[in-house]
């Protein structure tokens, strides 16, 4: 089967933590809305300051899998420079 780097599966891992500690921030500032009306119709800061934060997330869950696939192919490269195949072997097997 396909096997996931733990470097990436760590990167998935913090980036999931930072959501649901800055939603979970979010929640700190949360006031019930005033009428249905502003539910339906949020002013334009709610939404941009909601937008903002989905952009935020998302450049981040994105700069994250990036610098872990960046530090992966160091290591790899390390580990093939110092001939360590042993674990490909393991794989194989």
């Amino acid at each position: 089967g396909t096997l996931l780097s733990p470097m990436i599966a760590a990167a998935a891992m913090a980036a999931s933590s930072v959501s649901v500690v800055t939603n979970a921030l979010r929640l700190r500032s949360f006031r019930r809305p005033a009428s249905v009306e502003e539910i339906k119709h949020p002013p334009l800061r709610a939404k941009l300051t909601e937008v903002g934060y989905l952009v935020a997330i998302a450049a981040l869950a994105i700069a994250i899998g990036v610098g872990s696939f960046w530090l992966s192919d160091r290591v790899d490269s390390h580990n093939d420079k110092a001939g360590d195949t042993s674990t490909m072997q393991e794989m194989d097997h």
